[in-house]
């Protein structure tokens, strides 16, 4: 497929029909992730809503979502041109995505994260909780806030900021959120360090970090000192083979 052919484009009736095709949800169990991604929603513009000029509906955030199994997900974004979606790495992992261009919908499964919560956490949540079945759905349920969280911090930003600053600032402000609605928190060192890495861009340049990446104008001058201090050692470091293109290049 040649870099400007798209494998296909989602208006809102085909991303709904997509759902009730690709949707691994049942649902009573649907209506329990719109509850959450409502309260996610208002979490997350609780934490960055002066930034951003037109805000969704809680109902309206959670109807672009596609939960799907993950099976379904990795076939699924086969068929993507994969310059066109959310994350361009080496791997090109992720468990959810945001696509813009390609129908203004996230895709994508809860990742499964037990096995890398520390052992003496994973035993306090399984006497706090009373088994580990249920410390499993704790972490399960946990995992899936920051996932949305994250998301929705996607669906707002400036689509034509690089891929990193995206990506750091999708994971800073998922910990942020976490940490400001006193909700525990199981991720990986990797998210940590994207995450470091954007509070050191905040400390060094002040809020304008924040409306560079929701879109609010901050001049070119500041707009091109902070996309300057990603250096390829720093990405080496930080996210190693990820590159600086935005979604829509070429």
């Amino acid at each position: 497929m040649a870099n400007n052919e798209r494998a296909f484009q989602l208006n809102v009736e085909q991303r709904d029909a997509l759902r009730l095709e690709a949707q691994s949800l049942s649902p009573e169990d649907w209506e329990k992730f719109k509850q959450l991604a409502a309260e996610c929603s208002a979490a997350m513009l609780s934490v960055y809503g002066e930034y951003i000029e037109d805000t969704l509906t809680s109902e309206e955030m959670a109807e672009k979502f596609v939960v799907m199994t993950p099976e379904t997900y990795s076939n699924f974004w086969k068929n993507w041109d994969d310059s066109k979606i959310q994350i361009i790495s080496s791997s090109n992992e992720g468990y959810f995505r945001y696509s813009k261009n390609l129908g203004d919908f996230v895709g994508g499964y809860v990742p499964d994260v037990w096995s890398h919560v520390d052992k003496g956490c994973r035993e306090r949540l399984i006497a706090e909780r009373g088994d580990e079945v249920s410390a499993r759905d704790y972490v399960q349920n946990t995992t899936l806030r920051y996932c949305l969280v994250h998301e929705m911090i996607h669906v707002y930003q400036d689509q034509d900021i690089p891929l990193w600053l995206m990506e750091c600032a999708a994971h800073y402000g998922a910990r942020k959120v976490m940490k400001v609605q006193d909700w525990d928190l199981f991720d990986y060192d990797k998210h940590r360090k994207m995450a470091n890495f954007y509070l050191h861009l905040v400390n060094k340049y002040g809020n304008d970090v924040h409306r560079l990446c929701f879109g609010q104008e901050v001049g070119e001058t500041k707009k091109q000192q902070i996309l300057a201090e990603f250096t390829d050692s720093f990405r080496e470091k930080i996210m190693p083979g990820y590159g600086t293109r935005t979604r829509n290049d070429k």
